[in-house]
This record gives C-alpha cells, structure tokens and sequence, in this order.
C-alpha cells in the first residue's frame, strides 16, 4: 500500500514564485537562475522531496566532474532547496495565520527550535521569547524562520487565551 502526503501548498509556491531573488544570495550563478527557479518552482507545485529537487539543480551542472567538487555542489544545492522551501512555507504559514488575525481571531506565534548545541544564539534567543502576537517581530527582528541557511526552527500558533 503506497501513501503519499503530497498537500500543495499554492501560498507557498506563490511566495517561492515571487521572492525568488531574495531567496538566491550568491549561492549559484546568474546565468542559471531562471533554470534553477523553475526547478525549484515545480518542485513545490509537485511535492517532489528536497533531494530530488537538489538532484535535479545538480545535474544543470554537468561540466563538474571532480568527485569532490560534485558532492560539495550536491550539499550546497541540498542546503539551497531546504532554506528557500523552508521560507516559502513559513511565509505562508504566517500569511494565513496573519489573515486569522486580521479577522478578530486574535493570534499568537512562537519559534520553536531544537535546542542542542549547533542551535545559533539568535535562534535560542527567539525560542525564549515564548508566544508573542503574530504582528510582532522576534528578538533577532524576524518576524518568521528560517532566520538563516541551514535554520532547522520553525512557527507554531494558537489563538491567544483570553
């Protein structure tokens, strides 16, 4: 029996959609965005998994042969597909919960995230700070996760008691 979680999320795709120059830095270069947007675009529409997405990024690259350099385009593209993805469904998390608000459902957010020792200090500082409105910004001044690559945290909501 084969099960699938596949739930598109349009907000997401729509946001990875429009902010996708924000979401690039300098990880690839210029001449290959458009291609990469694409993948990474329908990637999310599909539901294909991360590493298939980096998989795909990686094979628009056949000119690196080197075995060491491929595994490194293969860990930043991995690294690259986790934070853009994780950005697009926080934002539209937060968008949806936002709208929540905005119709007198009066929410709360709080950052959750693991607390071992390669949690950033930022990160630890936002997770302390507890439930705060869904308008406010964190203590690093995010209003959501990813606060940066490789950001493992993300946001819960509830309506605020009262």
């Amino acid at each position: 029996m084969g099960i699938s979680f596949n739930l598109p999320n349009p907000s997401a795709v729509k946001y990875l959609d429009e902010q996708f120059d924000e979401c690039i830095g300098d990880e690839f270069e210029q001449f290959r965005l458009e291609s990469i947007k694409a993948i990474l675009v329908n990637g999310l529409k599909t539901g294909r998994s991360y590493a298939a997405v980096a998989s795909q990024i990686v094979a628009g690259y056949p000119e690196i042969t080197g075995r060491k350099e491929r595994s490194e385009l293969r860990k930043r593209a991995t690294l690259f597909v986790l934070t853009a993805t994780g950005n697009a469904y926080c934002e539209a998390s937060l968008q949806q919960v936002l709208n929540l608000d905005a119709a007198s459902r009066k929410m709360e957010k709080r950052w959750v995230g693991p607390e071992d020792h390669r949690a950033c200090s930022g990160c630890r500082f936002n997770c302390a700070q507890g439930w705060i409105p869904v308008d406010a910004r964190f203590a690093s001044g995010h209003r959501r996760p990813l606060a940066h690559g490789g950001c493992r945290c993300c946001l819960t909501f509830r309506r605020r008691p009262g």
